[in-house]
């Protein structure tokens, strides 16, 4: 009787223990899959926030006779959220310096206008920007249903094959 008694107790804590351990098992694999889901949206975020900038870009050169202010001044807005996103996901460090970098040029472009102290090569380094964010879109290859893994394998094998060489040869900054 005694020890019916002790394996109803131990029967019964058993089941207590799977329960817990169940239960707080299952939230933390909803709490990683609910950070990997926040990810994912981090990264597909930047990615359009680079095609919007470009966008931007491309608006600001298409009045031939000057550069489109109001374009330009989307572009830095644009640019800055990118900032604000890089701190948050894990970047390569060349692409943060290169979205920096972008940042700071249109920021002194922008001042330059003020000034109206426009140069002439102004549009050209504007085309060469536009061009490296088209060529590093299509060497990311991007999917937006990629892993935060996936797609952080990209980010770094598009920045090693198109920001880097951009840094080492065109660099307008």
């Amino acid at each position: 009787m005694k020890y019916q008694k002790l394996f109803l107790i131990s029967f019964i804590i058993n089941i207590i223990a799977v329960v817990l351990v169940t239960f707080f098992l299952g939230d933390h694999f909803q709490v990683k899959e609910t950070i990997k889901q926040n990810e994912q949206r981090l990264f597909r975020e930047f990615v359009n926030n680079q095609e919007a900038l470009k966008i931007n870009l491309r608006n600001a050169l298409q009045d031939t006779d000057e550069i489109d202010k109001m374009e330009l001044t989307e572009a830095l807005n644009v640019n800055y959220a990118n900032l604000m996103l890089s701190e948050q996901i894990s970047l390569p460090d060349k692409l943060e310096w290169f979205s920096s970098s972008l940042y700071g040029y249109n920021y002194q472009l922008l001042e330059d206008f003020k000034d109206e102290a426009q140069e002439n090569s102004t549009r050209e380094e504007l085309q060469t920007i536009i061009d490296t964010i088209n060529t590093y879109q299509k060497a990311l290859q991007f999917d937006y249903y990629d892993t935060p893994e996936e797609m952080r394998r990209k980010f770094e094998s598009a920045t090693e094959d198109v920001i880097i060489p951009f840094f080492n040869n065109s660099n307008p900054f």
